[in-house]
């Protein structure tokens, strides 16, 4: 024979325990949401803190030796260069690929309404205008930003800026920033031979649709490029690179001895929050001079 359940003493069971779980369940939510909003600001605050260290580093770079400036110049000169080389592969192909994408958009919808002027006026707005930077800004974030993001958690994680320091050579000023300007420069070149190569993308695709001449495609984007704002596309260069460049040194400052094994995760964050504040910058850039 079954045993008879017996009912607990205040008569309604396990009751009690269920009246009192909807306490504990708003405690423990309050709870975190209390801790994940001072781990944000405490966040935003040490991101301040290293955004003023870097302004310091700017105008201490005047008082250093002859020899240290030329180390410095060759330094962001190789930042360049290596940002320039690592994005350029990506920046060739999708740049040809998003050119015969407009021109496939063109020739199935907008042929019909004015020749290639519709499709060079799309060009000219939508693409170069404005959204060839965030384009650019993802591919520098992939090929760029997260690989210096790894090399400089391990290079951090492995003590070796203990070994600058003992070499007098102060790591904030000597790998910082060299990455938060030479950068800029390779952005910008990099995001001239985009749009350069979405045209040439685009005429591709029209030349292969509808074999349209090459002379008359050209003479008519010179005639169009007279009205791009130029300003505009500096103006995103000048705040999203710095963006993602500042986002990504953050993180690999960020690292404690040790950390060889977080490097992965590292970097993810790092390039999440990099492409994510540099698409905020570009979209306030465009709000502004739309």
């Amino acid at each position: 024979m079954r045993k008879k359940r017996k009912k607990s003493p205040s008569g309604g069971g396990d009751q009690g325990g269920q009246r009192a779980a909807p306490g504990r369940s708003f405690d423990e939510v309050g709870g975190r949401a209390g801790r994940v909003f001072l781990a944000f600001w405490r966040r935003r605050g040490e991101q301040i803190s290293f955004m003023g260290r870097i302004f310091l580093m700017f105008f201490r770079l005047g008082g250093g030796r002859a020899h240290r400036g030329k180390l410095m110049f060759s330094l962001v000169m190789r930042e360049l260069s290596v940002s320039f080389w690592k994005t350029f592969p990506l920046t060739l192909g999708t740049g040809l690929l998003m050119g015969f994408l407009w021109a496939l958009v063109w020739y199935q919808t907008l042929s019909n309404l004015g020749g290639s002027q519709t499709l060079i006026n799309l060009l000219r707005t939508v693409q170069i205008q404005t959204i060839s930077p965030f384009f650019l800004a993802l591919i520098a974030t992939v090929a760029y930003t997260g690989p210096m993001t790894a090399e400089l958690t391990l290079f951090k994680s492995s003590r070796e800026f203990e070994t600058l320091v003992l070499m007098g050579i102060p790591p904030d000023r000597f790998l910082v920033w060299p990455r938060m300007t030479g950068p800029f420069f390779g952005f910008l070149l990099s995001l001239a031979l985009f749009n350069v190569f979405t045209v040439f993308g685009a005429y591709a695709g029209a030349w292969f649709f509808v074999s349209y001449p090459a002379t008359d495609f050209f003479l008519t984007f010179g005639q169009e490029i007279r009205e791009l704002s130029f300003e505009n596309l500096f103006l995103q260069c000048l705040l999203m690179v710095p963006a993602m460049s500042f986002f990504s040194l953050f993180n690999a400052w960020e690292a404690r001895e040790g950390d060889s094994a977080r490097v992965s995760a590292i970097t993810r964050k790092a390039m999440i929050e990099s492409f994510f504040f540099a698409t905020i910058a570009g979209i306030l850039i465009t709000l502004l001079h739309a």
